[in-house]
């Protein structure tokens, strides 16, 4: 009702000019109406106020960063997001990414404040698009919304053998050829308008668009109701991009340093030249663990070389002799 609060304003007020034509009951009607929408006026705009002011708590609480130890390893944390992650309300722990030349404590360190930054990134939008739509709109989140969403039983994926379930969708006729739903985008299922229900996906199968309908691999297959009419939206933020680097941060080897730890974590900013130039002539020696394994090397290549070139040879006696055979009885 909130969005026509506005319309149905001015309508009361083109009554009021009316007042001496219309009747006693329906004047009191007209006026218990003026009453509600000035209480509704008054509890919007505190609303209003209230959300400002939630927001802006919001916005101040990523900016200032997380403080003290993590709650929790940011190995044990699962890439897709969560029903958690969907609330607006909830306290993400983040710490900012050192700018200022200053270095981390530690290669966990590190790896600690890129991997939650970058799973904030991906999950940032989603949270905030849902969050937009219902309160009715998401044009500003580039959030595609389909609704009355409805999923067929499981079937195995054809080529690569997995469980997938088929939404069938409303689509325009342009969508197969454009950016949405493309292969391994995140998408987020709700049965109650994404109140308390959330349900995430990624697409597998696109090759139907244009029967209206899309392969959906869900993460959670048991909580999947095909008797359910579903809420969908897409992700802004393209997941399999942001999966395969979260996957490498997270699988990254504890007992040795990261790679360019000197520099990534120590903030080391002077460089050197390297050792294979630390003298007048490039001597590769200083890269390899024996130094005899170079000699080897060299060794292999010139073989190697050597049967290439005796290869080509040989190809080029072997056509210079069926030239000669396919010449010979024609000159006779």
């Amino acid at each position: 009702m909130d969005i026509h609060l506005t319309k149905v304003h001015v309508i009361i007020s083109i009554l009021n000019d009316l007042k001496g034509i219309l009747n006693a009951e329906i004047l009191y009607n007209l006026e218990g109406l003026k009453e509600r929408i000035q209480d509704r006026y008054t509890t919007k705009t505190a609303e209003d106020k209230k959300e400002v002011i939630a927001r802006q708590q919001y916005k101040r609480r990523f900016e200032e960063g997380a403080h003290g130890e993590p709650p929790e390893n940011f190995r044990h944390l699962p890439l897709f997001p969560t029903t958690e992650d969907m609330n607006i309300k909830n306290v993400v722990y983040l710490r900012p990414a050192k700018i200022d030349g200053s270095r981390y404590d530690s290669d966990e360190h590190y790896l600690d404040v890129q991997f939650r930054l970058l799973r904030e990134d991906l999950i940032r939008p989603l949270r905030e698009g849902i969050a937009a739509y219902k309160e009715g709109g998401s044009k500003n989140f580039n959030l595609f919304v389909y609704k009355n969403v409805s999923l067929e039983s499981a079937v195995l994926h054809k080529q690569t053998g997995e469980l997938i379930f088929f939404a069938n969708i409303q689509i325009l006729r342009r969508m197969r050829t454009n950016k949405r739903l493309i292969y391994g985008n995140l998408v987020c299922l709700s049965p109650d308008d994404f109140n308390t229900k959330f349900l995430f996906a990624t697409v597998a199968e696109r090759n139907t668009l244009e029967n209206g309908k899309v392969g959906l691999k869900f993460e959670e297959i048991l909580e999947v109701n095909t008797k359910k009419k579903y809420c969908m939206v897409e992700s802004p933020a393209f997941f399999e991009a942001y999966q395969h680097v979260m996957t490498a941060l997270q699988t990254l080897p504890q007992t040795v340093p990261i790679p360019f730890s000197k520099y990534l974590v120590n903030a080391v900013t002077e460089t050197k030249v390297p050792k294979y130039l630390s003298t007048n002539s490039i001597n590769f020696e200083v890269l390899l663990k024996d130094p005899l394994e170079l000699g080897k090397l060299i060794w292999d290549y010139e073989l190697q070389n050597f049967y290439f070139q005796m290869i080509i040879y040989g190809d080029l006696v072997m056509i210079n002799v069926q030239c000669w055979l396919y010449v010979t009885p024609i000159m006779h």
